[in-house]
């Protein structure tokens, strides 16, 4: 079976800038993200969502809408600039040699180092994957479905997962079920949560149990009897 363990990563919170470089001391490196404009010239998404616009580059370095989004893109051109074939993003690692980048421009660290940049998508880069738990960002592993303990004798299942005593009048010496055992006429059982059916009694002479599951017996009306006894 062929499970996708991996996604390239989604860089859409500062909070997890820092976490993406292991302390590496290389020059002029980069790493793929999954950001990409491939779509759309200059709409930016994320690998793992293409419905939504993170960034709408407008002009040069660092120019554009974020869209009230993280951003983190560079403010200065290494290479020269090409929206329509620079169409994948991938992060700066210590791209500068004393205070210059490869190409001669002067920039600062903080300008460059761990900043956004756009390359031609067939540049050799290292990635930067994040582990994704479902099988694929378009077809996520289905959710089990929940497993319950079976309802214990003197109750019954109201629905999955809940559990209710027998009403008076009723019965379950069982475990699991989704019903209630009635007396019966003629008997009774005051009490809730029976396990037994030595919990029914019989109605008394005079009284009679005019239901299934009675949980008191009724006084007969005068001019009537009952042999219930």
């Amino acid at each position: 079976e062929f499970r996708r363990l991996a996604n390239m990563i989604e860089n859409d919170g500062q909070a997890a800038q820092p976490l993406l470089i292991n302390g590496r001391r290389v020059l002029f490196d980069g790493f793929w993200t999954g950001g990409n404009s491939l779509q759309t010239a200059r709409e930016w998404k994320w690998a793992g969502d293409d419905q939504t616009v993170y960034y709408q580059h407008t002009r040069g370095a660092g120019e554009g809408n974020s869209n009230g989004q993280y951003s983190n893109w560079m403010t200065v051109d290494p290479q020269p600039n090409s929206p329509a074939t620079q169409r994948c993003m991938q992060l700066a690692v210590h791209w500068l040699v004393d205070g210059d980048l490869p190409n001669g421009q002067p920039a600062t660290r903080e300008e460059v180092h761990l900043k956004w940049d756009d390359n031609e998508c067939a540049s050799l880069r290292r990635y930067i994957c994040e582990y994704c738990d479902t099988g694929s960002p378009a077809t996520p592993r289905p959710t089990p479905n929940p497993t319950f303990a079976p309802c214990p004798a003197g109750t019954y299942q109201e629905s999955p997962g809940s559990c209710k005593p027998c009403p008076a009048g009723t019965y379950n010496p069982n475990v699991g079920r989704t019903s209630c055992t009635p007396c019966g006429v003629g008997y009774y059982n005051p009490s809730t949560g029976s396990t037994s059916q030595a919990a029914c009694g019989k109605c008394p002479a005079g009284q009679y149990g005019p239901n299934e599951a009675t949980a008191q017996c009724t006084d007969c009306a005068k001019g009537t009897a009952s042999n219930e006894e």
